[in-house]
């Protein structure tokens, strides 16, 4: 797959897509705090490029403490997620957050695959816990691809999509020797 690039940053170019992609996947559009993570922490993004052409991302957040226990806990959501929540680096982080690994429905299995492990290949040997939540069946999917990611209960403030019930993943942290 040699048509296959894939750019560890969001780069302006690649908004309106990402934007394309979120609407057909999520059937809403990007909300304002969204828009604030991929303008001030464009290297939490991960862009898959196929052909020259955007067919998915993903974005991985580091969190402080505080998102880290109440986006778990369902007690906020991700709109209420502020930049202060979000260490400037990967070094500064409690967790780590996937908020959302994306493609277009179009893509071809491979090519989501290549998503899901160049969005998580930089923190899956993190000693810290990874966690997301699957809002649609889609997201659930994406989450069972990775290695290690157990479900666990959730009940909070994210919607699921036509339906679905929201599902809390997690890779627990694990010690360094």
């Amino acid at each position: 797959m040699r048509d296959v690039k894939v750019y560890p940053r969001l780069e302006k170019a690649h908004i309106g897509k990402i934007l394309d992609i979120d609407r057909c996947r999520y059937g809403q559009k990007h909300f304002p705090a969204a828009l604030r993570w991929a303008e001030r922490r464009p290297w939490a993004y991960n862009v898959l490029i196929f052909r020259d052409e955007v067919v998915g991302y993903g974005c991985v957040l580091p969190v402080d403490f505080f998102a880290y226990n109440a986006l778990k806990r369902g007690e906020i959501g991700e709109d209420e997620l502020t930049l202060k929540n979000i260490p400037l680096d990967w070094g500064g982080a409690s967790a780590f957050y996937i908020p959302s690994i994306a493609a277009f429905p179009d893509a071809e299995r491979v090519l989501t695959s290549r998503l899901v492990g160049y969005t998580l290949g930089r923190i899956l040997q993190s000693p810290l816990e990874v966690f997301g939540i699957a809002v649609s069946h889609y997201g659930e999917s994406v989450a069972q691809e990775v290695v290690g990611m157990e479900e666990q209960p959730y009940s909070g403030a994210l919607l699921g999509i036509d339906g679905f019930q929201p599902k809390l993943f997690v890779k627990p942290a694990f010690l360094i020797h």
